[in-house]
């Protein structure tokens, strides 16, 4: 094969960034956390399979497509313009539709994490010195850290809101492995066949206004306030 041949499916501007930014090796500490998922599974809500594609396609529906995508989405286009107090305005409204604390503190850790690298990479970006100009108070959401990021490594809103809604999926599915458990053969068809899925939110996500958004999860909410109080945790959230 010739040289030219084998790296053609790097062509796409951004596309090394994509997958370094949304690749599980980045030092987000994503893997530590299961969301309040570890706490139906100590309740025995979540027990086998069927149970758990129930649980990953309500939470790909109503937290990463319906809540987050959307900022994600939001954050990118100002992100674009350059509009530093609009990225602001996105940051502190997904912090306040956070209803529990260990949800807060889950996405303003992973966001610390990732924005610790990012803003290294990118240090003369006016958008990167407003995060970090955030990082203390209200704290910058990984989401927020994501789409600005990969907006300035050169992604369109689509790739970008694609790549962290599936991102955010697989380590949920990962989460999955470690507490059913679940075998690595059976979650990998499971994150396949949830491909149209998160097409379809992703589609969603990037034409909602940020006014239609509803944080509406009152059993996830629940059972990440139980697990603080866990006898045995494997996670942090």
């Amino acid at each position: 094969m010739k040289a030219d041949g084998a790296g053609r499916g790097f062509g796409h501007p951004g596309i090394c960034s994509l997958l370094q930014f949304a690749g599980g090796t980045f030092p987000t500490g994503a893997f530590s956390h299961s969301f309040g998922f570890e706490t139906y599974v100590y309740e025995n809500a979540v027990c086998d399979l069927a149970e758990f594609q129930a649980f990953a396609d309500s939470y790909l529906r109503s937290v990463l497509g319906g809540t987050e995508a959307p900022f994600v989405a939001a954050v990118c286009r100002h992100a674009v313009d350059g509009n530093t107090e609009r990225i602001r305005e996105c940051n502190e409204l997904l912090t306040a539709m956070r209803l529990t604390k260990e949800s807060r503190e889950a996405s303003i850790k992973t966001g610390k994490a990732f924005l610790r690298v990012a803003a290294a990479l990118f240090p003369d970006a006016p958008e990167m010195k407003c995060l970090l100009e955030l990082q203390d108070c209200p704290g910058v959401n990984y989401a927020t850290a994501f789409g600005v990021t990969l907006t300035l490594a050169g992604l369109d809103a689509a790739d970008v809101v694609s790549a962290y809604v599936f991102s955010g999926l697989s380590s949920l599915i990962q989460c999955g492995v470690k507490l059913i458990p679940l075998g690595n053969t059976e979650a990998q068809f499971l994150l396949f066949r949830m491909q149209d899925q998160v097409t379809d939110v992703c589609a969603a996500a990037l034409l909602t206004d940020l006014s239609d958004v509803c944080n509406f999860t009152p059993c996830l909410d629940i059972a990440s306030v139980k697990h603080e109080d866990l006898p045995s945790r494997l996670y942090i959230s």
